[in-house]
């Protein structure tokens, strides 16, 4: 997948878009890039780059995006922990 993907509204384009900006909150307030939320949507995004829609057709729309979905969450978790401090009983 190129810098800029073709179609900007895209998830794929969507998790690209937020790794660049938790990169830039990383360099802005001195976090390292091995923390867990860069690598999940580093992660996520290569899934993404390689799957096509017959792809996701085919293994089910719901269950793909279902799929995409706990990923996410697992993200929102890992910028908990990482940014806010909260414990794993507190993230949402």
């Amino acid at each position: 997948m190129s810098d800029r993907p073709r179609f900007p509204r895209s998830v794929a384009a969507s998790v690209l878009i937020a790794n660049e900006h938790l990169n830039g909150l990383r360099i802005k307030y001195g976090h390292g890039s091995r923390h867990g939320a860069s690598r999940l949507l580093r992660k996520l995004a290569a899934e993404l780059a390689e799957d096509t829609a017959v792809d996701l057709i085919a293994r089910g729309l719901h269950e793909g995006l279902d799929g995409i979905q706990a990923e996410l969450a697992e993200v929102t978790s890992a910028l908990g922990k990482e940014f806010f401090l909260l414990a794993e009983d507190d993230a949402p």
